[in-house]
């Protein structure tokens, strides 16, 4: 009769504990080819998210929102890293020094609203403007 109790307690933490696991996960996502894709994740409040994986870049042009769609990209670039060792498509070397434009599209759950996003960037040495949505944030 003991151990028979034994039993179904550890079989009930057992039970327990995969739920709890379930419940909290956060499904791992990387960027691929541009796309970051959150809509399945399972998102939790005040948790940061990784943007990190492959990113479309522009080497050496500004592309606006409204051309992002009619300009291909000169590659893709894994981020976070440097550029000094990304080659265009074309066989160009960024080297250390220049500008790019990045592009990352993220779908997200369609419950999550945007006033319940934002941004934390590290210190950055150098002039950037970020866009959401075509907007200038």
């Amino acid at each position: 009769m003991n151990c028979i109790r034994k039993i179904r307690f550890a079989a009930s933490l057992l039970c327990i504990s995969f739920l709890t696991v379930d419940l909290w996960a956060v499904t791992p996502t990387r960027a691929v080819s541009g796309v970051m894709d959150f809509s399945a994740s399972k998102i939790l409040p005040d948790k940061a998210m990784g943007l990190d994986g492959e990113w479309e870049c522009w080497w050496k042009r500004f592309v606006s929102p409204k051309e992002i769609e009619a300009v291909k990209p000169d590659g893709l670039l894994r981020l976070p890293s440097t550029w000094e060792d990304f080659v265009c498509r074309d066989g160009c070397h960024a080297g250390s020094h220049g500008y790019a434009t990045f592009h990352l599209r993220v779908f997200l759950p369609h419950w999550l609203t945007k006033s319940e996003l934002g941004f934390l960037l590290p210190d950055q040495s150098n002039a950037y403007r970020i866009f959401v949505n075509g907007a200038l944030v």
